[in-house]
């Protein structure tokens, strides 16, 4: 039956079945977009959930960095301080055993250096406080660095909450 066919009524009635078709396939529609941005949003959560994963493992790992930098300075701060101690111990030897009698400061001085230069027990204090030193160095470098890790971590923590927490 063509549409000039048609009473008024079976017009309204076709154009309403139309419409209600029309108005399924939109809500389908709907429907199907609402399902893909609920994967979208599970699937960036999923990302962004293993991201806040990796960041605390580098949090965690520049935490066990900074413990043993720690106990590293520990270790060495009385390492240092015997070591001075020994040489101090080994350069009284030197000036108590006799070998400097100068005259004047200068030349007791100088016989001292050379008296030090020769003396095994003072050049192996020297060389266990440069050892000492080292140590305490590479202990504060190595904890200023793991203070740097554990601030950049904490950033990309902060930031991976506040995207999880918009993606909530």
């Amino acid at each position: 039956m063509s549409q000039s066919d048609q009473t008024p009524q079976q017009r309204l009635a076709a154009y309403e079945a139309a419409a209600a078709r029309i108005r399924e396939e939109i809500a389908a529609e709907q429907a199907r977009q609402q399902d893909a941005e609920a994967r979208t949003k599970r699937v960036l959560a999923d990302a962004w959930q293993a991201e806040a994963n990796r960041c605390a493992k580098l949090f965690d790992s520049a935490l066990e960095e900074l413990a043993t930098a720690l106990r590293q300075k520990a270790d060495a701060g009385p390492r240092v301080q015997a070591a001075k101690a020994a040489l101090e111990e080994a350069e009284s030897a030197v000036l108590l055993n006799g070998t400097v009698d100068g005259k004047n400061a200068e030349l007791r001085k100088a016989q001292l250096t050379l008296a030090l230069r020769d003396d095994p027990a003072y050049q192996r204090a020297k060389a266990d406080l440069a050892d000492a030193e080292r140590a305490l160095d590479e202990a504060n470098a190595a904890i200023l660095l793991s203070e740097r890790r554990l601030d950049a971590a904490k950033v990309q923590l902060r930031i991976v909450a506040a995207t999880l927490e918009m993606l909530a």
